[in-house]
């Protein structure tokens, strides 16, 4: 934690988190105290976030915290928003999670020259591109924790008093696995994007039809 006088010890290199200092800008509260009682609830693959076997390396402090604890926990990691986190990737400072009826829904944003998306830009003649700006939707079952495929999913930005704009997302692949997305640049002023699920496009199974037969709409404020 940089400027931050914690008292000192052995570093341990395989168990070494992300540095904090920022963070308190880039999540909400719910999100950082998911974190603390259930670091595998959300995954962020990559040094400093991972081990070998693809979970979280954070230790789960659910048991070893009081609820007092960790709500003074949350609220001095949400007082961050100062300090050096250029380290962090874009997606980092725009990223939101809800969830809806029987869908957990992530919504993550990388601007113009946020590398470390996942999302692959290409020529025509197949040289890499400069990165530009992408939205993200990882759409997963709330009770399992896998994606779901072949969803129509469309993102409406609302920004300041311009009409909403609707994105259709496209499923793809990318680094950090299968998501619903679209090359586009949410203006600075867009205050709320909602994230429109339709009924999946293939054979429901009867046990399946009853949880996503039909759609689900989630909002997520923005710019805050």
């Amino acid at each position: 934690m940089k400027g931050e006088s914690f008292p000192p010890v052995t570093p341990d290199p395989t168990r070494r988190g992300p540095a904090l200092a920022g963070m308190g800008g880039h999540h909400p509260a719910e999100y950082f105290a998911e974190a603390i009682i259930n670091p595998n609830a959300v995954i962020v693959t990559g040094p400093g976030h991972t081990g070998a076997d693809g979970l979280s390396i954070m230790p789960d402090f659910r048991d070893s915290l009081t609820l007092a604890e960790t709500i003074d926990l949350v609220a001095y990691i949400r007082s961050l928003t100062g300090g050096d986190h250029a380290h962090h990737h874009a997606e980092a400072a725009a990223e939101r999670e809800r969830v809806a009826g029987d869908y957990r829904v992530r919504l993550t944003y990388a601007g113009p020259g946020g590398g470390g998306q996942g999302h692959d830009h290409q020529h025509a003649g197949g040289a890499a591109a400069p990165p530009g700006a992408h939205l993200m939707v990882f759409v997963s079952d709330a009770t399992l924790g896998e994606p779901v495929p072949y969803l129509p999913v469309t993102a409406t930005i609302h920004a300041g008093g311009a009409a909403p704009r609707v994105v259709r997302l496209s499923p793809m692949l990318g680094g950090r696995g299968f998501h619903y997305g679209a090359d586009v640049t949410l203006p600075s002023a867009t205050t709320k994007i909602t994230v429109a699920i339709g009924k999946p496009m293939l054979r429901l199974m009867p046990v399946a039809a009853a949880r996503f037969g039909r759609g689900a709409e989630v909002s997520f404020e923005w710019g805050k």
